[in-house]
């Protein structure tokens, strides 16, 4: 059943943290439209459509044009921290962001996964970062004139991802998977 496989995916959380973040809007979607004819030879009807009826490990490989064993080794055998590398960058205001990088291949499946939920996913109208058609000027131009603009920074967001979330995201509209 594709929510058991839902329950394996969590494995690879910081892929479903990646994918929270383009699902509300943070992540290019210039790649992803230039990258959809390099990574898959299905149409993207054909992508929702298979989606749309995705029950099995098996259903999520073939979506994804990946062989089964593959997805098995991702899910199953190899772990976590073994997907990514790690590194510091310096932030603007000092002190240092610990960032996660996946490794290449699990980065093209992330980006295969990524460009599939996309196509079930309709940004809200006031987002403006990472969406197609919007630019940082458009968002910009919302805040002119205004006399008072807060701009916050998370601490430890993509810490706060869990099983929970992760289903939850999946389960609900517009994914709807295992349902």
């Amino acid at each position: 059943k594709a929510y058991a496989v839902c329950d394996r995916i969590v494995r690879l959380m910081p892929t479903f943290i990646y994918l929270y973040r383009f699902a509300e809007g943070r992540v290019s979607l210039g790649i992803f439209t230039f990258l959809r004819c390099v990574m898959f030879k299905k149409t993207d009807e054909e992508l929702i459509k298979a989606f749309d009826n995705a029950k099995t490990r098996q259903d999520i490989a073939d979506l994804l044009e990946i062989k089964e064993k593959s997805l098995r080794y991702f899910l199953f055998v190899i772990k976590p921290e073994n997907m990514y590398s790690s590194f510091t960058i310096p932030k603007k205001r000092g002190g240092k962001r610990q960032i996660f990088a996946p490794s290449k291949k699990l980065r093209n499946l992330q980006r295969k996964l990524a460009y599939v939920l996309n196509l079930k996913y309709k940004p809200k109208i006031c987002s403006y970062g990472f969406v197609k058609g919007k630019n940082i000027l458009d968002n910009a131009s919302q805040h002119t004139k205004k006399s008072e603009i807060l701009n916050i920074d998370l601490k430890d967001f993509f810490t706060q991802f869990h099983f929970g979330r992760v289903v939850g995201m999946l389960t609900a509209k517009p994914y709807s998977l295992g349902r």
